[in-house]
């Protein structure tokens, strides 16, 4: 939640809603903003390091949770369903899209059935905390 905040509220404030709104990057259009003292002007290096952290993070956090949403399995099971994760999110990792294609696959499948997907895994949840009772 902190890691999107940060870069939404600069970018917010640097470029407006509708050309924030556009980019796929607005970290990297920051930082290349950025100028330390009168000489030093190239700082979009600084963009890698912040995607890079920004993603081990993310990663670490996910393969984390998934983790212990299996606590009651057996470590064979936990690791199999781990190295599928970790092999799922390489591949998707790895597959080329261009700008276009990202954002009609991310406003058309991906943010749909991520808000289905996390309200039906909120509602098991709901159901299971209450028929524990």
């Amino acid at each position: 939640m902190f890691l999107l905040l940060g870069p939404l509220t600069a970018a917010l404030a640097e470029f407006g809603p509708n050309l924030a709104e556009v980019m796929r990057y607005p970290a990297y259009e920051q930082w290349r903003l950025l100028t330390i003292g009168k000489y030093i002007e190239h700082t979009d290096f600084f963009s890698i390091y912040q995607w890079l952290a920004g993603a081990y993070i993310r990663v670490s956090m996910a393969l984390f949770l998934i983790m212990e949403v299996f606590k009651g399995k057996t470590n064979n099971v936990k690791l199999g369903i781990l190295f599928a994760v970790g092999f799922l999110m390489v591949v998707i990792s790895i597959v080329p899209f261009s700008n276009f294609k990202f954002l009609h696959v991310s406003q058309t499948f991906y943010y749909p059935g991520a808000f289905y997907f996390l309200l039906l895994l909120s509602a098991f949840f709901v159901y299971r905390h209450f028929h524990q009772i």
